[in-house]
């Protein structure tokens, strides 16, 4: 008698291994094992059950091991901690990472606290709560 291998929905009785595992886990190469499945992973390793590539809008995390959904608006992603790194170009990286904040009209400065205007162009005041520059009136 072998001992049964978790997971596995086929064992195959000559040497103890397993020939097919139950569905969303992926067999190792060896068949000793049915390993778990990543969620949002389009592409499980055989050698260990990492993964090779995360569905769309996800990146995969440097251990293989997660795959962290993409930011909106973020062009470059942080694969140690699932963070942005850097905005697509007018949007403004919040300061921890985890949104990209659009842009205002007519803001020359914005906060990477909250994405909130901190100066207006020329020409423009800025509204009590930052987050709009209207036209100054002329007198």
């Amino acid at each position: 008698c072998y001992p049964d291998v978790a997971s596995c929905q086929t064992m195959d009785n000559t040497d103890g291994t397993c020939a097919a595992c139950q569905q969303t886990y992926t067999l190792k190469d060896d068949g000793t094992e049915c390993l778990p499945p990543i969620d949002n992973c389009a592409t499980h390793s055989t050698a260990d059950g990492s993964c090779s590539f995360c569905d769309a809008d996800h990146t995969l995390k440097d251990d293989g091991f997660w795959c962290y959904p993409d930011v909106a608006s973020c062009q470059t992603m942080d694969n140690t901690d699932g963070t942005c790194a850097a905005c697509q170009q007018t949007y403004t990286l919040k300061d921890d990472g985890t949104e990209c904040l659009p842009p205002i009209d007519n803001c020359a400065t914005h906060s990477t606290a909250d994405g909130s205007c901190s100066f207006c162009d020329a020409d423009h005041t800025l509204k009590d709560d930052g987050f709009w520059c209207y036209p100054d009136v002329a007198s």
